[in-house]
């Protein structure tokens, strides 16, 4: 019986594997995420392909999740045993994804958060867009999004209804974030021309990085949730006054950019139009985070905001 159950996961293991001529690095940043880490595994290795790698980065966790992630791949090292599992001091969710490109192999990367949920066809279709598309060197998707204390109540985000594949990428991008960081795969090589994640960011780095990244090559979006975002008390999206900063600091890191596509009128205005949005959905989600100081903060600062001039 046990020779018979050894040969149907080695079976079952090389048909997950059969695309791997497609090499995926699945990479994810931990930190403090022993209570949501099994789930976000399980549903890496519920894939119906594996991917070629996963790169683990915890980024100092003071819990036991770096315990917690061995027990689990001790437990399915049958099935899947090329996983790395790296340790560093507190730097950030920037510095742990980069140390996750840096130490993986594969040609693309899929970005997926340590509380965040695959679908389990997410690699398989991926892969299938990339083999009927060689040209395309960014793949994203829709996302169901979920509150951790009613996971039974999910919400579709349709996110590609926002998204006009005859537009310019970089400058829809440049009016507001389309992508969640577990919803996009990106060839590494196009990622490191781009620059990696902006460690100085706290917040928002997924989002200066895509920016950066739509320069280069073409996105192919597929209308299909194909990720559960999980948000969950003390996550770095509830910190909305860091997360205002930073958006703010992206905003006006990419003027020299605009002004190679637009005219100087168009410019200024494009620009006030995104710091207006900036503290108008700011200043909306701190009320519902229930952080009022930083709604009036918010908001102080938005005429002096306006009225700087665009450089």
């Amino acid at each position: 019986l046990l020779i018979l159950v050894r040969l149907f996961q080695r079976i079952f293991m090389d048909i997950k594997m059969e695309s791997r001529d497609i090499r995926i690095s699945v990479v994810i940043p931990t930190f403090n995420s022993e209570n949501y880490i099994i789930r976000t595994l399980e549903s890496v290795f519920n894939q119906t392909l594996f991917p070629y790698e996963i790169v683990i980065v915890d980024d100092g966790s003071r819990d036991r999740t770096v315990e917690t992630i061995w027990d689990f791949l001790e437990k399915h090292k049958t099935l899947f045993n090329n996983a790395k599992v790296i340790q560093q001091v507190n730097r950030g969710a920037g510095a742990a994804r980069n140390n996750c490109i840096r130490n993986a192999t594969g040609e693309w990367i899929a970005f997926l958060d340590s509380d965040d949920i695959w679908d389990s066809q997410k690699l398989e279709m991926v892969t299938e867009i990339i083999r009927q598309y060689p040209d395309v060197t960014m793949v994203a998707h829709d996302e169901y999004a979920v509150n951790e204390d009613t996971m039974n109540k999910k919400r579709l985000c349709p996110l590609h209804e926002h998204y006009r594949n005859e537009k310019s990428l970089f400058l829809q991008l440049y009016q507001g974030n389309l992508f969640s960081t577990s919803c996009m795969t990106i060839r590494k090589d196009i990622i490191e021309r781009a620059g990696l994640f902006d460690e100085t960011l706290r917040s928002a780095q997924d989002y200066d990085l895509w920016i950066r990244v739509s320069k280069f090559g073409r996105l192919y979006y597929m209308d299909k949730p194909l990720e559960t975002y999980v948000t969950r008390r003390g996550n770095i999206t509830a910190n909305t006054y860091r997360r205002y900063n930073c958006e703010l600091r992206i905003c006006r890191k990419y003027i020299t950019d605009l002004r190679k596509l637009l005219p100087e009128k168009e410019v200024r205005r494009l620009v006030r139009k995104r710091i207006f949005f900036i503290h108008k959905i700011e200043a909306y989600l701190a009320v519902k985070n229930g952080r009022i100081r930083d709604c009036v903060k918010i908001i102080v600062r938005l005429l002096p905001e306006l009225m700087k001039k665009v450089r």
